[in-house]
């Protein structure tokens, strides 16, 4: 029995933004590994809590600062290029940590892999955006997400179980070699859209009839309810940054008096909330059309 043709269609859309949506989780696991490695790093260099947070914050300074000019440069050269290039930034950051030998170069790491992973979340939703109809947009939107804290959590729970038998360098060069996995996949089959998929015509270049980038952030900053959105989703978020990519073990571990995995397992707990809840939430929005609703009742 042949396979509809819509069918196989559908299933080839996902295989193609998969590798995105693969590379949105990577991006967790390498934010998130920091925090399993916090007292190790701190016994190696012989550096203090503030010093660590300093390296840490790196990542976050990088990544909240590219998110406007990556919009753009997704826009331009288009989300495939762009997901290319971030993920050997990535890749990149990864070894150079592993290898870092001075407190500066455990800095510039966590820079490289914050430049890259900016590009993840809004690469991947831009390509989908090219992909799938308007309609399917919000409900791919809440699989990405729950996808991406599922991966927060095999990374707290697996880099938790390695840290018992490896040390944090072996553990960072592991998921360095996961992201040239990733990255051959995203160079061999991503596509910026149908049109280059099918090769009847050349892939879309998104800058005709494209306002100027001022005029672009006027038309943001003079919009209320965006600013209201980005406040909310930062307040939400934040629990998430603190806890789950940083703090979140060495806290628990130092104020329960609990070892490494039950720490491990608690922070994991977070992101199972995040993993059930962003899809869920997305479907609930989706099938009621109670946007405003869902987003009050879910802070």
């Amino acid at each position: 029995m042949s396979i509809p043709l819509s069918f196989r269609r559908y299933l080839y859309i996902w295989f193609v933004c998969g590798w995105a949506v693969a590379f949105y989780c990577y991006q967790f696991i390498v934010r998130t590994s920091f925090n399993s490695m916090t007292s190790a790093i701190m016994d190696d260099f012989f550096i203090s809590p503030s010093a660590l947070g300093w390296i840490a914050s790196g990542y976050y300074y990088v990544y909240a600062s590219m998110q406007i000019p990556s919009g753009f440069l997704i826009d331009y050269i288009g989300p495939k290029r762009m997901l290319r290039m971030a993920i050997l930034w990535c890749v990149g950051g990864c070894f150079l940590f592993a290898q870092a030998t001075h407190v500066a170069t455990l800095g510039l790491a966590r820079v490289m892999m914050g430049l890259g992973a900016s590009v993840a979340f809004l690469g991947t939703i831009r390509l989908g955006s090219r992909w799938l109809s308007s309609g399917s947009l919000g409900i791919f939107l809440g699989v990405v997400l729950g996808l991406g804290k599922g991966a927060g959590l095999l990374s707290h729970l697996g880099l938790a179980f390695l840290a018992q038998y490896f040390s944090w360098r072996y553990n960072m060069e592991l998921i360095g070699y996961l992201g040239l996995c990733i990255a051959c996949g995203l160079w061999l089959f991503l596509k910026d859209g149908p049109a280059e998929a099918s090769a009847k015509t050349p892939p879309v270049n998104q800058t005709k009839n494209q306002e100027s980038i001022g005029a672009s952030l006027k038309l943001i900053f003079k919009t209320p309810s965006l600013w209201i959105l980005a406040l909310y989703g930062a307040c939400v978020y934040a629990p998430i940054f603190v806890l789950g990519d940083t703090w979140g073990l060495p806290f628990l571990k130092s104020q329960h008096v609990i070892d490494n995995k039950g720490a491990a397992i608690a922070i994991g707990a977070l992101f199972i909330g995040s993993a059930v809840g962003a899809p869920f939430v997305a479907l609930v929005a989706h099938w009621l059309k109670k946007h405003r609703a869902c987003f009050l009742l879910s802070s």
